[in-house]
């Protein structure tokens, strides 16, 4: 995972941060906690508040983990409109930034 600095007044900035609320809003829905999710899908609490935070970019993994969460207690829910192949292309455009 990458530290995320100098990115709130950037579009990939405003991407991070509907990621990150997409992702809470998941937690939510599932009725877990940061650390109750954290730990169904092997990453920290504090990791997951960060992510939800914007302030660390989650690897597709997190999100593939995440979205099977969510699939698992609120199949109907709220779906995140990034594919993983979009979030990888994501990422290597906000590395060359």
């Amino acid at each position: 995972m990458s530290e995320v600095q100098g990115f709130e007044e950037d579009d990939s900035g405003a991407v991070l941060r509907a990621v990150g609320r997409q992702i809470k809003l998941w937690r939510e829905a599932a009725g877990m906690k940061q650390m109750e999710l954290g730990a169904a899908i092997g990453y920290g609490e504090e990791l997951v508040s960060a992510v939800e935070r914007a302030r660390r970019i989650p690897r597709p993994e997190f999100l593939d983990k995440a979205d099977r969460i969510r699939d698992s207690k609120h199949p109907h829910g709220p779906q995140l409109a990034v594919t993983p192949a979009a979030w990888t292309a994501f990422l290597t455009y906000a590395g060359r930034r």
